[in-house]
């Protein structure tokens, strides 16, 4: 059984639960507090028993868990346990049992929180649902990050770079000098833009800014740079933004390369 709960004030995205709970009227309680939740759209998928959820846990994504410890064929903390090793998702517990021995073998087990069916209110499953919102739209933003990157990397490249939330370099791999002449310490700590760029004007850089400052990817951002003895090479650099578990931007990280011999070749200069 498959429902749609929330509506127009929902802010933090979808969150997908799988309910376990083998009692019907125990099940439309938890649904009916998750759909008075106002700031997260549940989608809530139910099943009966343990077998079925480790089923369902191998076929679809859920970003949280909520189990009656006691279903036909799992009980108590073993139920718990079992989840815990299947599934990365946060696990609440589910019970009529105010036993404090058991809460403790639940929590102990893994149990991100325990909760009482007797007891249950929309207040008390919205913290752990803001949760399960929060870190899976995090997880999303890090997967996107994460592929754009593998993409970049899977490009020729000659060297590493990465920037703060300043859009300060912060790193710059030695390959720079050894491919190019030019000084990669020279950079440390400045914006890309504090050195000239022979072939960009201050509305290309400005355009090149604002890109950054969007958190926006770019590829193939080319500069001609002076280098030593007088001569210039021509830098092809690309970039991802980068954002940590809460998702907050934490900067750039990219990768250069030299395109010097190609810039020099007569289709260019045609």
């Amino acid at each position: 059984m498959l429902r749609d709960m929330g509506g127009e004030s929902a802010t933090l995205g979808t969150v997908r639960v799988l309910l376990i709970e083998d009692e019907s009227a125990s099940a439309m309680v938890v649904q009916a507090q998750l759909a008075a939740i106002a700031s997260v759209q549940c989608e809530v998928e139910v099943v009966r028993t343990l077998r079925d959820a480790l089923a369902r846990l191998a076929q679809r994504q859920f970003d949280l868990v909520i189990a009656d410890l006691h279903l036909p064929d799992s009980q108590a903390q073993d139920t718990v346990t079992t989840l815990v090793r299947s599934c990365h998702q946060p696990v609440i517990a589910l019970t009529v049992d105010a036993s404090p021995e058991l809460r403790a073998q639940a929590v102990a087990s893994g149990a991100y929180d325990y909760l009482l069916k007797g007891q249950l209110a929309a207040g008390s499953l919205e913290r752990p649902v803001r949760l399960a919102a929060l870190h899976a739209r995090t997880l999303e933003s890090l997967r996107r990050s994460e592929e754009r990157f593998r993409s970049l990397t899977a490009l020729s490249s000659d060297w590493y770079w990465e920037q703060d939330d300043e859009l300060r370099l912060i790193f710059m791999s030695t390959l720079l000098g050894e491919k190019t002449g030019l000084d990669a310490a020279s950079y440390l700590g400045r914006r890309r833009w504090d050195h000239p760029a022979l072939n960009l004007s201050e509305a290309d850089w400005a355009r090149h800014r604002a890109q950054l400052e969007r958190h926006e990817p770019f590829r193939d951002f080319e500069m001609q740079r002076s280098a030593p003895g007088g001569a210039t090479r021509w830098l092809s650099i690309s970039g991802e933004p980068v954002f940590d578990a809460e998702g907050r931007f934490k900067g750039y990280r990219g990768i250069g390369r030299d395109i010097t011999e190609q810039i020099r070749q007569p289709r260019h200069s045609a």
